[in-house]
């Protein structure tokens, strides 16, 4: 599987009855290979209220015994950056390859949000499925001067995610993530 199926859309827009549908960013995937401890961030922004049942992401290479990911979602500071932890969903085994899901209860009012995934654990070099470049920017395309960046990572993450977002911000391709509309 290439991954669940998403409406290819950046902003999710009240289309109605749109209970079981993934949303994520569009466009083709890359893999990428993040350092153990550095969360990774993407943007996704809604115009609805709407409440989100998964957290979904894809293995594409499999960690060592023991390597989990942490995911979570960040509130936006107003700045298209991402500011106060909203959600710590917990760990998730990726010691597998393929699409691996989260089950959440999160409600979201309308606004952006940065869907965030740290690998922790042992020493593999597991990848993800990333944003392929440019694909999906929101105002990040002349961070450091390049338009390669898609999203923000910080490192030194281990254990809980940390309540509020470094205020340093470090550009970097965003890994690819979906939510699941309940």
């Amino acid at each position: 599987m290439a991954g669940p199926p998403y409406r290819a859309t950046r902003i999710i827009r009240n289309y109605g009855s749109i209970s079981q549908l993934y949303y994520g960013q569009p466009g083709p995937g890359a893999n990428n290979t993040p350092g153990a401890d550095v969360m990774r961030v993407s943007p996704v922004a809604f115009d609805t209220i709407v409440t989100v049942d998964r957290l979904v992401f894809k293995v594409n290479t499999a960690g060592s015994a023991g390597d989990v990911v942490r995911v979570g979602i960040y509130r936006d500071n107003g700045n298209v950056y991402p500011g106060a932890l909203l959600l710590d969903a917990g760990t998730q085994a990726i010691d597998t390859t393929g699409v691996k899901e989260v089950t959440i209860s999160q409600v979201l009012t309308p606004g952006w949000y940065w869907l965030a995934l740290v690998r922790q654990g042992n020493a593999g070099t597991p990848a993800f499925e990333a944003n392929d470049k440019a694909q999906f920017g929101v105002g990040l395309n002349n961070l450091g001067g390049s338009p390669n960046f898609n999203g923000y990572q910080q490192p030194s993450v281990s254990g809980a995610l940390p309540s509020m977002f470094t205020t340093t911000p470090t550009a970097e391709v965003g890994l690819r993530m979906w939510l699941r509309i309940a």
